[in-house]
């Protein structure tokens, strides 16, 4: 198997090397440049029950190790390693495809090659690069194995979403029809049960960030046709469904998968994954109640909380729900730049409306707490949020009553928030309803 070597909090962060280990497994080689900040903390957090045996883990005690499963591919041919390792440090997309032609005109284009072109196409989030990448490998008719459907699906549905926005539209109206054309060269046959369990979940991934209504029959045939060839659905399997449907608003789907959660012995168990990217959902679609529902079931199910506390008070700051906001994000779970930048918003907003003291004293609060995770993690989008966050708060303390609602609307989930709707009301104006307390389960506790 195809495993990625824990993800490591050191200067270079992420650690990985050629090693050579059990027949065919071997160890990703990974490049913290290319791999963003964001990302680099989702894995960081994944589960481990979710994943599979660590196998040999090096100075690394084997409950220490992360690794994220991908499917089962023999050592690539040293004939065209150089051609993989060119591809690899592309730091442009043009460079990428200057390489990938020339490897096409000398003859070195195999499986290997255009995986490893599709990867960087991900990380980059080169989107016209990866097209180009499958119409060459259409051109020269090389057959794509489950391995490289896996990092086309993955690098579709990423090239079409990001930290920058909400997916991009026009994009997001291609992912399905390109995703089910890789797909309908493969087949389960053949495949064993974890590759089959892999290919699909990227798949149902492609589907979630499509924009096309057909994409969801699509997701529920392909969970069929997985079954019927003896793919054991994975929680991850589980966790990409439930997400779709509620993207797609299908609350009493999400609700059945859940209810399979809860049977015993359950079928599937959700992780902190699980809950942030529902409640995520949830929010985008502008339904806290929903979402707090989300919350409080999944966390009854045995679910850790503070992990997709980002989540949640992000669902009720896209709402408008300012003081909800900035409770849940002091609250306990609290910690990561997130957060706090969720708070500080928040707080600017609650402090606009109502300049009283205990606010001023907050937001000062806040502000210092920033800079703190600022120092240890942000990307280059949160550095320049935090930039402007920073500004109006400051000019905001320093009694300068101007600015007017819009003009502290500042980081990116805020500009997409129902406040945008509303009034351009001027500081001071006590525009803030207050919000009943007992809208937030801030009590939930697991069943035992």
């Amino acid at each position: 198997m195809v495993y990625l070597r824990q993800l490591m909090p050191t200067r270079g962060f992420l650690l990985g090397f050629w090693r050579k280990g059990p027949p065919g497994r071997r160890w990703i080689h990974a490049r913290p440049e290319h791999t963003s900040q964001q990302l680099q903390q989702k894995l960081l957090t994944r589960p481990r029950e979710d994943l599979l045996s660590p196998g040999r883990t090096g100075r690394l005690g084997r409950s220490q190790s992360n690794f994220i499963p991908a499917p089962t591919q023999e050592p690539g041919p040293k004939a065209t390693a150089a051609v993989r390792k060119q591809l690899q440090l592309s730091k442009y997309p043009q460079d990428l495809l200057q390489h990938l032609e020339r490897a096409a005109a000398e003859g070195k284009l195999d499986p290997t090659v255009i995986g490893a072109a599709m990867k960087r196409c991900e990380q980059g989030r080169f989107w016209d690069a990866l097209l180009r990448a499958r119409s060459l490998q259409k051109k020269e008719k090389i057959l794509l194995g489950p391995v490289q459907v896996s990092i086309y699906l993955t690098a579709l549905a990423r090239c079409a979403s990001g930290e920058r926005g909400s997916v991009q539209e026009a994009r997001r109206r291609q992912v399905f029809a390109l995703a089910r054309e890789a797909f309908d060269g493969s087949a389960f046959d053949g495949w064993d049960s974890v590759t089959g369990s892999i290919v699909l979940n990227s798949a149902l991934h492609a589907c979630s960030i499509s924009a096309d209504p057909d994409a969801a029959r699509w997701a529920k045939d392909l969970w069929e046709t997985a079954a019927r060839h003896g793919v054991q659905h994975s929680n991850s399997n589980y966790s990409s469904l439930a997400t779709l449907w509620e993207k797609l608003g299908a609350a009493d789907a999400v609700d059945e998968l859940l209810a399979l959660a809860a049977q015993g012995p359950p079928r599937w168990r959700p992780s902190h994954v699980t809950l942030a990217a529902l409640v995520d959902a949830a929010g985008e679609r502008r339904d806290w109640k929903r979402a707090e529902a989300l919350w409080s079931r999944l966390v009854r199910l045995g679910v850790a909380p503070q992990l997709a506390a980002a989540a949640r008070a992000k669902a009720h700051l896209l709402c408008g729900r300012v003081h909800a906001c900035t409770q849940l994000a002091a609250g306990e779970g609290a910690g990561g730049y997130k957060l706090a930048e969720l708070e500080v918003q928040a707080l600017l907003v609650a402090y606009h409306s109502a300049p009283e003291p205990a606010m001023e004293e907050r937001l000062r609060a806040a502000l210092r707490n920033g800079e703190d995770c600022l120092k240890r993690e942000s990307s280059h989008r949160q550095l320049r949020d935090w930039k402007l966050l920073r500004q109006a708060g400051e000019l905001l303390l320093a009694g300068q009553p101007q600015l007017r609602l819009r003009e502290v609307l500042l980081s990116y989930i805020a500009r997409r928030s129902v406040m945008m709707e509303w009034p351009n009301h001027p500081a001071a104006t006590r525009y803030l309803h207050p919000e009943a307390p007992e809208d937030l389960d801030v009590g939930i506790r697991p069943e035992t």
